[in-house]
């Protein structure tokens, strides 16, 4: 067992609640604790993580990947994890750091990989955390960031993965992160972006997959989306994309996965699509496409593993 690099406790009983012993919780992080050579541990959707089990944790000063995601786990004890200085991937999501956690976590320079979504580190955060220039793989989700924070994000040039979706920095945000131009991987959905954002967007040309999904684009943006011609994953579901815009995609004959659903592209639309040659995966529900237009579709996309259309 000392031997042991890599363990996963996730969704295990740690906590102190129905009944359980806290006793039990700190005797099993000391067992832990006794794992010198573990690379990579899971305690993840624990609730109610005790202070003193994550003090213990930092004592695994070999650790390179740790997941405390939805543990209940605040500013006290990010001042511990701070102490894992080999640590290279943190995912801390769905905890109560707010602001001054993501200072304390901006003092990590070891990391290239941090997921602080829903911790709410608004915009105060976003500028602590570009402290962390090293870091590649970014997932800001849900923290309540609007223009500064994106602006703030801008600056971050060597990330090539950002999930900074469900917030509000619109279309001025938008320009920001067209400046992270070594970017493969983004999530923008839920941000108020419509085609003026979408133009910004299209900069970003080493882009292999973008969710732009729940937004406002219209077939003016789809336009723009179709200069991206790395992409090989699209997620436009829930914008406002008529037969112009399914015409527009179709042109962009990489495409192996392509969400479109809940838009208004109709048959004459999924014919377009149709042209999509290099498809694997297709979403076309909720997109007013008849039965024969689904037909039409699978007849022509012979390479088709999953087609969802209800």
């Amino acid at each position: 067992m000392h031997q042991l690099t890599d363990l996963s406790l996730s969704n295990f009983i740690f906590a102190t609640y129905a009944g359980k012993n806290s006793e039990i919780t700190v005797e099993l992080a000391k067992c832990i604790c006794q794992l010198k050579n573990l690379k990579k541990l899971d305690v993840s959707y624990n609730y109610h993580l005790e202070n003193e089990v994550v003090e213990l944790i930092s004592e695994l000063r070999e650790l390179r990947e740790l997941n405390i995601r939805y543990c209940d786990i605040g500013v006290e004890e990010v001042k511990y994890l701070t102490k894992l200085d080999k640590l290279h991937s943190l995912d801390i999501g769905i905890n109560q750091i707010y602001a001054d956690g993501a200072k304390l976590l901006s003092t990590m320079k070891s990391l290239t990989k941090l997921d602080v979504a829903e911790c709410e580190i608004g915009d105060e955060g976003c500028q602590s955390i570009t402290e962390l220039y090293q870091l590649t793989d970014l997932n800001i989700n849900g923290d309540g960031i609007g223009v500064g924070g994106a602006n703030c994000i801008g600056q971050m040039r060597n990330l090539k993965s950002l999930d900074i979706s469900n917030n509000f920095f619109g279309n001025y945000g938008a320009k920001s992160i067209s400046e992270l131009s070594q970017l493969e991987i983004l999530n923008v959905s839920y941000s108020d972006i419509d085609e003026v954002g979408v133009y910004q967007l299209r900069k970003l040309k080493n882009l292999t997959s973008l969710s732009i999904h729940h937004n406002e684009i219209t077939d003016e943006g789809t336009k723009y989306i179709v200069e991206l011609d790395q992409l090989t994953h699209l997620d436009i579901s829930n914008n406002q994309i008529e037969t112009e815009g399914a015409k527009s995609i179709s042109e962009m004959s990489q495409l192996t996965s392509l969400n479109i659903s809940s838009n208004i592209i109709g048959d004459e639309g999924a014919q377009y699509i149709s042209h999509l040659k290099k498809l694997t995966s297709l979403n076309v529900s909720k997109c007013r496409v008849s039965e024969e237009g689904v037909e039409s579709i699978r007849k022509q996309l012979k390479h088709l593993k999953t087609l969802e259309v209800e």
